[in-house]
Parts: structure tokens; sequence; C-alpha cells
């Protein structure tokens, strides 16, 4: 044989053993690839979904209402069977209200526990509040000691998905250690797809 058909044969060869690891599956990479695009393929149609909190904030003998709003959104990276991740992109809307609406986007992040945060997170400690199940979490503030319950069920995420926030979940109730703060959930509203 000559070297013309040595050169065809080899690309025919890496031609089939490509088409056998994408179609047919080639051990346990063609399983792999196989699983994981049927996974990432069931999880192309997500509804947005919505959350809305409402807590009872006291501060002194002062107290009001504040209400947490969680718009999610999927959106996949790739096409077809290149599709590789699903990313959860949430937007966030806080405000107050006693006897209007104030703005308060700029104090969303009290209201999580997140990755990157001073809350000091104890699986220990657990307890129920509004059926979802709680952790405590503790932190430092201006010398002030304040101790939270959060839920890493809040926000909701559907699985197989990455969320593009560091949050990692929503704070149910906080306190000051002199009693003069507390924060208390009073409503809880999910819409799942």
């Amino acid at each position: 044989m000559n070297r013309r058909t040595y050169l065809i044969l080899a690309i025919s060869a890496i031609v089939i053993a490509i088409y056998q690891i994408f179609t047919l599956g080639y051990g346990d990479s063609g399983r792999i690839l196989y699983n994981t695009s049927q996974a990432i393929a069931e999880h192309t149609d997500y509804a947005e979904e919505h959350l809305s909190i409402i807590y009872e904030r006291k501060i002194g003998d002062e107290t009001d209402f504040i209400h947490l709003k969680v718009d999610t959104t999927y959106h996949e990276i790739g096409k077809g069977a290149y599709k590789y991740e699903i990313l959860c992109n949430r937007k966030y809307s806080l405000r107050s209200f006693s006897d209007k609406y104030h703005k308060m986007d700029h104090a969303i992040a009290y209201c999580f526990v997140g990755n990157n945060d001073t809350w000091q997170r104890s699986n220990a400690s657990q307890r129920r509040i509004m059926n979802y199940e709680c952790e405590r979490a503790t932190r430092l503030v201006d010398g002030e000691s304040y101790e939270a319950w959060y839920t890493d069920a809040l926000p909701h995420q559907r699985p197989n998905s990455r969320a593009m926030d560091e949050y990692i979940g929503v704070i149910l109730e906080a306190r000051d250690a002199d009693g003069k703060y507390s924060l208390r959930v009073k409503y809880i509203g999910e819409q799942i797809g």
C-alpha cells in the first residue's frame, strides 16, 4: 500500500472513533457525555421563578415592614448537544413600607448569608421557621453581635444549575444581642416554573 492509502485509512479510523464516542458512546466517557447532555436537555424550558418575602422589622420602638423580591431566570451555555451549563440569574429588589414604599436596594445583601461575607455559619444549631429548615449564623457589625436564622432552600434553584451570585440562603429571622433590632419573616410566596 502506498502512502496515500495509509493516510486515508488513518483519517477514516479517526472519523469512526469520533463518531463512536459522540453517537454510540465509548466506555464511561460516552455514558458521561450522554448523561450530561440528557440532564442539561431536561432543563431547557424553565419558566421564570418568583420569590416574595415580607419581614416585620423593629428598630427600637419603631416597626415597619420590608418586602424582598427575587426573580430568577435560567440561561443555557452552549447549543444543542454542546450545552454544558445552566446559569441561574437572579434580580433582587428590596423596599420598606410603613405609610409608603421606600427603596432599599443598597441593603439587599443583609437579607442573605453568602460565601464571601462575615457571617459565621453553624450547622450544629437548627430550627424550623415557616416550614423551612434553618441554620444559625452570627456576626459582628461595629462591635454589635447579631444572630440570624437562614435557609438554603430559598431562593429556589433548579438542580444542575449554577447561581451567578454568592448567596447561600435567605435570612428568615435576625436580631441583635441587645434586642434593639429584630427582623422576622411574616410571609413567603413562591412561584416556581
